[in-house]
Parts: structure tokens; sequence; C-alpha cells
């Protein structure tokens, strides 16, 4: 193998050498030692330079580089809280979504239609990856170093998803989530494994509503607990059910914090009740409630996260659950 080994993940990587890191760097060469951001928990110093050469080991084209950057940079705001999510025992890695599109780049970095999830058609996948190996190499986010995660999850070596704007009935996301400067921008999201919840046949969305709320309001989920962030990765199909009954965004978040609850008596002492509580009590849990309270999924509508991917066939959403809050960036250029 070209390059040492614990640089790598479990999968094949792209040896970055010199010419390629360059190639990778292209107008910000002369800024290759500059400091992008200091990663923890081990506060390495993520450069041009060596973000560059993790994103050659990945797969990505030069076009991808200015959104890895972008990404970087939102796992490194602090209320990412990125050292708690390399160093936890649960599963939680970041999840990177590509928000809007830019339709004047040559290099077409957007996997907006089937197959989202996956990557088959387009960067997110490398762009996560590439994520994925900075946290690694730079941030100390390695079993050997300070991962200390149980079990892990598929999602830790690239999860990465990008929105569909072409079949989408709303406004892109980074809009209704009242970011307006920029076409595109990158979100990351400390993310648990995900649940796809199917509901077809029909074009009620009061139906479609309930099937959501019941399939997310998992007693045993970091959500249920924390009550922090939710995203729904939503289908055409879904949306549209919506949408064609004139609900919004915002009315279908809405309805789910309504209806994605549980009363706190099938709460308390279950998942991390009668854990974590002890020694780190969200505020909500203060004074407790009681056991007739219906709790919510999360602590305020705006929590929720609606994204439109995926192809336009199929009633599905997937549900991505997490512990933490959305973190935004801006990308600057395409290199």
């Amino acid at each position: 193998m070209p390059y040492p080994s614990e640089w790598c993940d479990a999968l094949p990587g792209i040896a970055p050498t010199r010419e390629r890191v360059n190639q990778m760097l292209g107008s910000h060469l002369n800024q290759a030692n500059d400091v992008v951001a200091s990663l923890p928990p081990s506060m390495g110093q993520a450069t041009w330079q060596n973000i560059a050469a993790n994103a050659v080991l990945a797969g990505c084209d030069p076009g991808d580089f200015a959104t890895v950057i972008a990404a970087v940079r939102a796992v490194a705001q602090p209320r990412f809280l990125l050292d708690q999510v390399i160093t936890t025992v649960h599963g939680l890695w970041p999840m990177v979504f590509l928000a809007g599109s830019n339709p004047t780049w040559s290099n077409p970095t957007w996997s907006m239609e089937g197959d989202a999830l996956s990557g088959s058609y387009g960067a997110n996948a490398r762009i996560a990856r590439a994520l994925s190996l900075v946290l690694r190499n730079i941030a100390g986010g390695s079993p050997e170093k300070f991962d200390a995660s149980t079990m892990g999850r598929p999602g830790k070596l690239a999860f990465g998803v990008a929105e569909n704007l072409t079949l989408s009935p709303w406004e892109p996301w980074h809009i209704r989530a009242g970011h307006t400067q920029g076409e595109h921008m990158v979100a990351t999201y400390a993310a648990d494994s995900t649940l796809c919840i199917t509901d077809m046949g029909h074009d009620d969305p009061d139906i479609l509503i309930s099937t959501i709320a019941d399939s997310v309001a998992i007693p045993g989920t970091y959500n249920a607990f924390f009550r922090k962030d939710l995203w729904l990765l939503m289908s055409p199909t879904h949306a549209w059910i919506f949408a064609d009954a004139g609900w919004s965004a915002t009315d279908v978040a809405c309805a789910l914090a309504e209806q994605a609850t549980q009363p706190y008596s099938r709460l308390r002492s279950r998942g991390l009740f009668g854990f974590i509580d002890r020694h780190q009590a969200p505020a909500w849990l203060r004074p407790e409630p009681r056991d007739s309270d219906q709790i919510s999924i999360v602590d305020d509508p705006r929590r929720i996260q609606i994204a439109i991917v995926g192809a336009p066939t199929g009633g599905y959403t997937t549900a991505v659950f997490g512990s933490g809050v959305t973190t935004i960036e801006g990308i600057v250029d395409a290199n």
C-alpha cells in the first residue's frame, strides 16, 4: 500500500502525493499551512494542506474541496460539541447535508436523485468520507486514540446526503432554517443510526403524519432524552402528499412535535433515564415532569429539520436520530 494503513479506514484510498494534494488545493496553494480549525479532542491543527491530503485519500475531486472545507468548519463550531461526538461510547458521527445547489459548477457534486444516502451518483459520499478521515487523522477520531464507541455504525465511514431541490415542493432547507446567504451550504449534525419509515398507497397527510410520529417517538433514542434536533430525510412522494394538502414544512414539523410524544411514565427509567439524568440532566427535566405529562421527541418544533432527498417514486421518510444541534457553513467557492 503506498501510504500507511493507519491513515485510512477499512476502504481503499488514493495515495495523497504532493502533486495530487497541490491539485486539490488549487488556488489555495499559498494557504497550504494556514489553519482552518483546531479539532478536538486531540486539538489537531486542520490546515488547508492536511485537509486536502485527506480529501485526496477519500477520492475527492478538486471541485469537492470547498465543500470539505465547509464541513470541517461546521463540525469545528463549539456548539457542535465535536469532542463529545468523537469520545462517546455511542455511535454518533457527523452527517453531512449538502443544502441548495449551484448549477454553474462545472463538476457536478450533488447526488440529488435516486440512491441518495449511498452516494452512488454524486460526491456526497466522497465529501462525507473526507470529513471522516479528517476527524480520524487530525482530530484523533480513531479507536486507537479517542473514539470510544462500543459498536459504531456504517455511517462512521461516510454519511452524506444532498437536497433534491428539483422535486421538492418547498423552499431550500437552508432558507427555511433562516439562512439566506449563498446558493449552497453545508450542514452537519451529530447523527445516530437511521430509521426508514414506510407509508404508501394513500394521499392522506393525517395518516402519514401519524405514521411518522408513531415511528420516531422511541424511548431508547438519544432524542427522547436530550430532545434536540431530529432530521427527517423525506422522499418527494411524502413531501408532495403534505404540500398538495396545503401543508408547509413548518406545518409538518409542528404536527409532528405535537403527535410524536410519550407520557413521562413511559420514559422514566428507560433508555438514558435513570443513568445520565443523575449527573447530566437537561433543563427540561428540572423540575421533573409528572407521569401523565406528554413529552415530545423535541423541545421545540423548530428542532425538526425536514429535507427532501431521493427519487420521485416511493413513500419513504428516513428519520436520523442524534443528540445535538445542526451547524451550518457556507461554501465559499468551488475551487
